[in-house]
């Protein structure tokens, strides 16, 4: 038998060991977002043994409506290079219009909304993240969230910014006052282009008419003759 195995579920299991770190990635482009984060924690007999009934359940990415079926996230498992943490990593593309459909950001953010209009792609959630604490357990103890883009980013509350990857750090001493928001203008390159094909067409248009000029010209000279 399959599970359908919440993520709520699968914070609450990680209630067992003593907070643990999360990693969360998310690129995004003009059609999809892909969802990539791992969970860490303490290498020992009993999260091994927890990681291990994790990884055999099937993880819910969200529910699809138009499908009226689950989506699942593919799941991998295992050390890292050190051997002091073990991981599970939770993977899925969503088409864009469906990432705020997301269990995992559904469950930490109380409001959240990814919005796309003719030239912007926005993301917003409520303030305060909720999966730092589970009522008074310390759930996770450092968080950090990366957004990724190749698009033009017009505007961001990132922690920072190194090339095209936007951070942000959330622990149990800012939580409270943490939201996520940024707004990718993805129209860019198509006003570059735009733009591009005005410049041309001005010399385009001047040989061509020199071109008929000339034509015109010796056509008539042709005909006095």
């Amino acid at each position: 038998m399959k599970y359908k195995f919440k993520m709520l579920i699968l914070f609450l299991v990680l209630l067992l060991s003593t907070g643990c770190s999360v990693e969360y990635n998310l690129t995004i482009d003009e059609l999809n977002a892909i969802e990539d984060f791992s969970l860490y924690v303490e290498n020992n007999s009993s999260n091994t043994a927890m990681i291990n009934d994790m990884y055999q359940r099937q993880t819910e990415s969200y529910f699809n409506q138009d499908t009226e079926d689950s989506e699942y996230y593919e799941v991998k498992k295992g050390l890292t290079r050190d051997k002091k943490n073990l991981f599970l990593n939770f993977k899925y593309n969503y088409p864009l219009k469906k990432l705020q459909n997301s269990n995992a950001i559904s469950e930490c953010f109380y409001n959240k909304s990814v919005t796309k209009d003719q030239e912007y792609i926005t993301l917003n959630t409520s303030e305060g993240f909720d999966c730092i604490y589970k009522d008074t357990d310390l759930q996770i103890e450092n968080l950090t969230i990366n957004i990724k883009t190749n698009l033009k980013v017009v505007e961001s509350n990132s922690d920072k910014t190194k090339k095209n990857t936007y951070t942000w750090n959330i622990n149990k001493n800012n939580y409270q006052d943490k939201n996520i928001y940024m707004k990718i203008r993805y129209k860019e390159e198509n006003k570059k282009k735009s733009i591009l094909n005005e410049y041309l067409v001005i010399p385009i248009v001047l040989l061509v008419t020199i071109a008929l000029i000339f034509i015109a010209f010796k056509f008539r000279t042709k005909n006095r003759k």
